[in-house]
């Protein structure tokens, strides 16, 4: 595969300013969300890069911002709830034509790099807030290549672990590279009003997270919406959510899999990690941007 240089590709697989994206991801649409769609003053983006706590992120705020609703609103669809602005269903109008039929304020998903909203007014203005979720990028990997196994749109990916490595390298990942993403996004951290969320921190403080994200959003919560939001939070009860998922074929992986902070341990070799220690050094240096690679 990727050592004869054929790459895996997967289906619909294209090239949009320099990302690769597969099927459900259409040029036109990307176009559309770049040049004509507008955020609206106090809609919130939930921002990351993919398989770093998105959709963690997706429940804890659509919850904060139905805190008088609880119960209810944890039975609806996490994609119902914080819909992924540039992503267009099997045979389904673009969730774009729902997102815009929205009141606001608008919670909305996006995995899409921070320059994409560059002529956004109320992005620029600041008028509309972002909640930014990181993963330190060896767990994201590991994640992201169960998550490439277990996804039809990515074409169920059948190659080993090392392989999937390779694709890594080679800079054939799908909606980018980790470096290129959450560095751009944190570049922009003093353009755009960003709220920036350690997904290892939000799992040592689950409370203290929630909390911190509420006051960035000016939500005010009593302590049994606070308590309620962390139980329905909880890894186990977000796992059993995320299950039957359209396109996501559970009986290969969980969507939801460990949540854990150091499972690359149990993947990466001593060359691939070195390899890795390399290049996270030399691309990182001066960001001021540190993770926890261990619990």
């Amino acid at each position: 595969m990727a050592n004869s240089e054929e790459f895996f590709r997967s289906p619909g697989h294209h090239v949009y300013d320099g990302i690769i994206y597969t099927v459900g991801f259409d040029a036109p649409l990307l176009d559309r969300i770049r040049y004509n769609f507008q955020l609206h003053e106090n809609d919130v983006l939930v921002s990351s890069y993919p398989k770093a706590g998105t959709s963690w992120l997706q429940g804890i705020v659509s919850l904060i911002y139905n805190a008088d609703d609880l119960e209810v609103t944890a039975k609806k669809p996490i994609d119902n709830r914080v819909p992924f602005l540039e992503f267009t269903g099997r045979g389904k109008a673009p969730v774009l034509d729902v997102i815009e039929n929205q009141g606001p304020p608008r919670l909305i998903k996006t995995h899409l790099p921070a320059r994409f909203f560059r002529s956004h007014e109320n992005m620029m203005n600041k008028k509309s807030k972002t909640v930014y979720v990181m993963r330190n990028p060896k767990d994201t990997l590991v994640s992201y290549y169960h998550f490439y196994r277990m996804n039809e749109y990515f074409g169920c990916f059948q190659g080993t672990w090392s392989e999937f490595f390779d694709l890594f390298k080679a800079r054939q990942i799908g909606l980018g590279d980790w470096l290129d993403m959450v560095l751009e996004w944190w570049n922009y951290r003093d353009t755009y009003n960003i709220y920036f969320v350690k997904y290892e921190d939000l799992q040592k403080d689950h409370k203290g997270g929630i909390r911190s994200i509420a006051d960035y959003l000016e939500k005010s919560l009593s302590e049994e919406q606070l308590n309620k939001i962390v139980e329905l939070t909880a890894f186990k009860s977000m796992k059993h959510e995320m299950k039957g998922v359209d396109g996501l074929k559970d009986e290969i992986s969980s969507f939801m899999r460990k949540g854990q902070i150091g499972d690359w341990q149990n993947y990466f070799t001593k060359e691939q990690n070195d390899y890795f220690d390399e290049l996270y050094t030399r691309r990182m240096e001066g960001s001021g941007l540190t993770f926890d690679f261990s619990s």
